[in-house]
């Protein structure tokens, strides 16, 4: 598996037991099942950032990816409402609470056999489980590799989208626009009315000029519009 950048990891408990309070914190519900899953998920996105966060490896079951330890330490709640578990919970770094709140605010309210479909779906399960079987262990370095070319996939194609975006604007509408000298009047007439307010100046008069003078202005034009029909 190639070094990563930061060797700082935590245990799976440790790291369990914070998404428990968060979500407790959260007024959120989650069980056994949905706890690995969001682990699953947590250690995929610091996979995108080069980190391996999580200790402990993950096994190929039935429903998805778990890690066994932490099943077993929840397992007495069922499907139930899980707590934290008795043992000490050590310190999480800021930095990294900020990217295991954004994973678990995204999954969290997402049906649970809807996550475990998404689960199943990734590359690092469903190989495992098809190749290996029930219970093997996912290697961490397809993890890795799964997770780092999906962030790779999502920017490039946010790059291509936006780039075509604002060509097709720039080529098809902006550059034979009969309204852009309009648009421009209008843009900078907002900016106008957005200037803070200075003691002294003439502002807060030319902004209440500007409340009537917009909906007039607006009528005018749309009048010239429909009378060219």
């Amino acid at each position: 598996m190639t070094v990563l950048k930061d060797s700082f990891r935590y245990s799976a408990e440790d790291v369990a037991n914070y998404v428990i309070v968060y979500c407790g914190s959260k007024r959120k519900i989650i069980t056994n099942l949905i706890l690995q899953k969001i682990l699953y998920f947590i250690e995929g996105e610091f996979f995108k950032y080069d980190r391996d966060v999580i200790s402990e490896d993950f096994c190929a079951w039935k429903l998805g990816p778990v890690i066994p330890s932490v099943y077993k330490t929840f397992s007495i709640y069922g499907g139930s409402r899980l707590l934290p578990s008795s043992k000490q919970p050590g310190e999480i770094r800021e930095e990294d609470r900020e990217i295991i709140n954004a994973v678990v605010d995204k999954w969290i309210d997402v049906p649970v056999w809807e996550i475990v479909q998404v689960t199943h779906d990734t590359d690092p399960w469903k190989d495992t489980y098809n190749i290996f079987g029930r219970w093997a262990r996912i290697s961490k370095s397809s993890m890795k590799r799964y997770f780092e070319n999906i962030e790779k996939i999502r920017r490039s194609w946010k790059w291509a989208v936006s780039g075509m975006t604002k060509e097709i604007w720039s080529e098809m509408f902006w550059k034979n626009c009969p309204m852009k000298s309009m648009i421009r009047k209008t843009r900078n007439l907002w900016r106008t009315i957005r200037q803070p307010f200075i003691p002294g100046t003439a502002v807060i008069p030319i902004r209440t000029c500007l409340m009537w003078y917009i909906p007039c202005w607006m009528m005018r034009v749309s009048g010239k519009m429909l009378s060219s029909y």
